[in-house]
């Protein structure tokens, strides 16, 4: 059983008869692919250009007309095991043997002319997230381009052209081999679509010089209109299918309050992937009307979404997954798509699974057959990297923690030593005292008491340097420790603050945030406003519904 909203998932082909609030966009595009070769469609990112052509655009096509249809992602330079571009898209086309192979080559143009001499004259190309391709090399960069400006060029490469005259040539008989040698000097009927993140965009000029149509025909997807955003809210709700929920239905003015968080009260555009994660925790309510006191409190949804599928990890396993999800699939605050292996060597196969499952991850084929995975949106890069820096906040109190125990460690080493010096001072008091008896009992021994009141003097001198040496390391030692723990107490109360608003939030969904009630007892036992955390913490286990 599927949701009817795919939440932080791109809508897939199947996915079309849930996929409402793009009418327009999908006829205007569609419009623009079958009348041009080349089409750029770029937005903001979170606006839907993956659903709308995957939902909206491509099955609208095929329903018209009998096109091939390709679809491929070029994939990050940086993903493990990664190809070229250009022979990810090689590999992407179908291969075909035809009689003329002997002439061709195993360039994209000659893919798409043994297609075409096969009978698949309507082909389109869609490479999503295409900024992808300017992650590679300049020289690969090169290739592709290239590749794609012969692919769609009006005349037969080069290289090509000896050896296909001189079969046309020497087979002038053969009648239906040269109207399939027509082909080859007709362009290819290719249609090929660029999505590209808008910020990217002007990355484009950098292979236009090949491809000169390039930039001539580009859609710009726009935002969620309000009517478009009430569509993809309500109609989902009432289809009728084998989903998670049976058919439900909203109040006018539960739509509103949903409209008016995501227009940020008519100053924001609506984003598609906001809608769609707001709507699938809806959902999951199992409501038969949905009410605007139903409606989940919007603060932090996308935190509440990530720390929600973190809960669906078993507590010995959870923060093993989370430093996987912050420190791995985030690099310098961008989304990083990681081979199965790779991923293994941090998480297990069933915690994919979940973190799949709950649309906070999402996998993917890659060019070598295997699994790639990565976050399914940069809009939960914000909470992702949120929780990190509390992560880091708590480590940092651990590792302080540490240092205050070695702090401690060396300053009773430090007071040992202070305590051996002292010992030694004694000692020689006792020398000075017994030598001055000795000086009364005997003034026959006056030289040798002298010699023995100066080495008692000496070695008073270097006991006094030593205890005052210990003394002064002793007085850094404790203004360290001090400055220590008032940093401790303040980055304690930070952690405190962010262990206390996670915790309301579950309380608030009716659950029982124990263990981050027990993280907060612990934090209070030794802190300074130990008083106060006491009674916050108390209040929130008053509310809580915790046994």
């Amino acid at each position: 059983m599927k949701s009817r909203y795919p939440g932080a998932n791109s809508f897939q082909e199947d996915d079309s008869p849930l996929f409402f609030g793009r009418d327009k966009d999908i006829r205007t595009l569609s419009s623009r692919i079958l009348s041009n070769t080349i089409t750029v469609l770029h937005s903001k990112s979170g606006l839907g250009k993956t659903s709308l052509l995957q939902a909206g655009v491509l099955p609208r096509i095929t329903k018209q007309k009998d096109f091939l249809i390709i679809k491929i992602r070029l994939g990050a330079a940086d993903s493990s095991g990664s190809l070229p571009p250009l022979q990810t898209l090689q590999q992407a086309i179908p291969k075909e043997s035809t009689w003329a192979d002997e002439m061709l080559d195993d360039s994209l143009w000659s893919s798409i002319k043994k297609l075409e001499l096969m009978g698949k004259h309507k082909i389109i190309v869609v490479i999503d997230q295409f900024e992808e391709l300017f992650s590679y090399q300049e020289q690969d960069i090169i290739h592709f381009k290239n590749g794609i400006a012969e692919m769609i060029s009006e005349n037969i490469p080069i290289r090509l052209q000896e050896p296909i005259n001189a079969a046309l040539d020497a087979d002038e008989e053969n009648e239906d081999e040269n109207e399939d040698l027509e082909l080859l000097f007709m362009p290819a009927d290719i249609k090929i679509v660029f999505a590209i993140r808008s910020d990217k965009f002007s990355l484009l000029g950098r292979i236009a010089d090949k491809i000169p149509t390039l930039l001539r025909n580009q859609y710009e997807l726009q935002a969620l209109d309000k009517k478009g955003a009430k569509d993809a809210i309500l109609k989902p709700a009432n289809a009728e299918g084998d989903f998670y929920s049976a058919p439900f239905v909203y109040t006018e003015d539960a739509v509103s309050k949903i409209l008016k968080y995501l227009t940020d009260s008519d100053t924001q555009p609506i984003e598609s992937t906001q809608l769609q994660i707001l709507c699938d925790k809806i959902e999951k309510l199992q409501l038969k009307e949905v009410k605007v006191e139903d409606i989940p409190d919007f603060e932090d949804i996308f935190s509440d979404f990530y720390y929600d599928t973190l809960e669906l990890i078993e507590e010995s396993e959870r923060l093993a997954v989370k430093r996987f999800v912050e420190n791995e699939l985030v690099k310098k605050g961008q989304r990083i798509s990681l081979d199965r292996n790779v991923c293994e060597e941090f998480v297990t196969d069933k915690h994919l699974s979940i973190l799949v499952n709950a649309h906070l991850v999402r996998e993917e084929r890659n060019n070598l057959g295997g699994t790639n995975y990565e976050l399914a949106h940069d809009t939960l890069l914000s909470p992702i990297i949120k929780s990190k820096e509390i992560q880091k906040a708590e480590d940092d109190r651990r590792a302080q923690a540490q240092k205050l125990k070695e702090a401690e460690a060396l300053a009773e080493k430090e007071r040992a030593e202070l305590a051996k010096a002292q010992k030694q001072v004694r000692t020689v008091r006792r020398a000075l005292i017994f030598a001055v008896v000795m000086l009364v009992l005997a003034f026959a021994g006056l030289g040798y008491a002298l010699i023995k009141e100066k080495e008692a003097r000496l070695a008073n001198k270097d006991a006094k340097e030593q205890r005052d040496f210990a003394k002064s390391k002793e007085k850094e030692a404790l203004e360290a420790l001090a400055k220590f723990q008032e940093e401790q107490a303040a980055k304690e109360k930070f952690t405190f603050d962010a262990l206390k608003k996670r915790a309301s939030t579950i309380i608030d969904a009716g659950g029982c945030p124990d263990d981050l009630l027990r993280e907060m007892k612990e934090i209070t036992e030794n802190h300074p406003e130990k008083k106060q955390l006491e009674k916050e913490t108390y209040e929130l286990k008053t509310r809580s519904k915790c046994p």
